[in-house]
Order: C-alpha cells, then structure tokens, then sequence
C-alpha cells in the first residue's frame, strides 16, 4: 500500500484559528512537504501499522520546521510587530524618542480645512495690508508632524506657502519649517508651549528677500482659540533691536 499524499497530512491543528500563511512563511511549508514526500518515496509503508507510523513520523518533521525554526504558523498569528524590541535598550530608546506623545497632541485642534485672514506691516506704524487665503493642516507620517498647505493672494499676487510643524521629543521643544514661492530659503524656528495660554512660542531665523538680510530674526506666537480658531502672530526687529508685528493670520475652521 502506498503512503497517502501530502494532501492527506493533518496540518489543520497547527494552523492557529485557520488563519492564512503569509507570503514568507510559505518555503517553511513547502520545505517540509518536500521532505515529507522524499520520506515517503525513499521509505514506502507496506502495511497499516506502518503507514499509521509514517503518518506520525512526517508530522513530527513537519512540526519542527514549522515550528522549532522559530518561524511557524504559531509565529505568524503571534508575533508582535516589535519583537526584540524589549531586549534592545537602543530600540527601546528609538521608540521612546520617535513615536508621537502628548505633546503633538496639543497641535491636533489646528487639524483641518480654514479660511484665513492676513494682515501684514512691513513697519512699526504702518496701515496693515489685509488678504485671504484658505489652508488644509493634516497629519502626516503617523501623526509626528502637520502639513500645513497654504494658497491665497499678498501684494495683489498669487501666494502660496507649505509648512511643518512637529515636537521635537528628545529637544523637547516645538518645532517648524515654512517655505513658499516669494523666497528660496526656509524658515526655521524652535520653543515651546504655554498651557495657561495656549500659545506656542517659538523664535526662529529667515532669508529676507525683502531687506537681503540672511538671518532675519522672527518670533511667532501660534495661540489656540478654540477648536474652530486659532491666530498666528509674527514679530522682526528693527535695527535699534525692539520688536514689532509683521503679519496676523486668522484662521476659522471652514463649514
């Protein structure tokens, strides 16, 4: 009597929950169907008690290389995403520092579609220069930083601007980048978060096409409104140092 194909070997106990291989679990099965089959071949059974220990014999192969591998079906419906990662003080580490905390959530009121208000002063005493513009402010890359994309008009032309913003867990501070197509440098800036006020206050440097300044110093204040407003207030310096308001932006969550 010939021994019963590979079709017949009772593999459905291993398979936790039936649940499907993955694509790179798939060699381990079929590496051990293949040597069960050369086993099978190489040793044919010629009666039923032989073929009932050939049975046990192949399954015991197939067992551990499904599962002594330490790469077998039990493994794919168990394993956690970060194995190894408790045994790793550098992992541990990594994933302290680069996953979101607390602090970025400070920022999620500003997620969403605004219509915005401009008012900007090139100097102390000047009548402001108002436009609108709209943004849409999201998270990106699992909610580690915002992207705010910017369109609207300044100086009766069209304007457009991209920024960032994000916290910084290991500087422990607050963090953004801006760019848009009036200049080619990014503005940069850094600070930190008053709770009693809702206001991140950061401080920061700029390429100035305007005044050729290539380290124009800025401060800007981000105060939280509520859920459905918050304001953006930048500040320069003069020469004699003391500061002033350059632009106000509004924004109002759009309905």
């Amino acid at each position: 009597m010939s021994f019963a194909t590979e079709r017949q070997i009772p593999l459905s106990p291993f398979v936790k929950g039936g649940s499907p291989l993955k694509k790179h679990r798939a060699a381990d099965l079929q590496a051990g169907k293949d040597l069960a089959r050369i086993v099978a071949v190489a040793h044919p059974a010629k009666t039923c008690k032989e073929m009932c220990m050939k049975r046990y014999e192949i399954s015991l192969i197939l067992l551990s290389g499904l599962l002594l591998n330490g790469r077998g079906l039990y493994a794919v419906a168990d394993e956690p995403k970060n194995i190894g990662m408790a045994a790793d003080p550098m992992a541990q580490m990594m994933m302290k520092y680069g996953s979101p905390n607390d602090r970025h959530k400070v920022l999620e009121p500003t997620v969403g579609k605004w219509t915005c208000v401009i008012k900007g002063w090139m100097k102390p005493g000047d009548k402001p220069e108002e436009a609108t513009g709209t943004a849409d402010i999201s998270w990106i890359l699992g909610g580690r930083f915002l992207k705010q994309e910017f369109k609207g008009s300044w100086a009766g032309q069209p304007f457009e601007g991209m920024g960032l913003t994000g916290y910084d867990i290991l500087r422990e501070e607050y963090q953004s980048i801006w760019v848009d197509n009036m200049a080619t440098g990014m503005m940069q800036a850094a600070g930190f978060y008053n709770p009693k006020t809702r206001t991140i206050t950061t401080t920061g440097q700029f390429s100035c096409p305007m005044t050729g300044e290539k380290a124009r110093w800025v401060r800007s204040d981000l105060k939280i409104k509520s859920n459905d407003s918050h304001v953006y207030t930048s500040y320069f310096k003069v020469p004699d140092g003391r500061e002033f308001k350059s632009m106000e932006i509004t924004y109002t969550r759009s309905k």
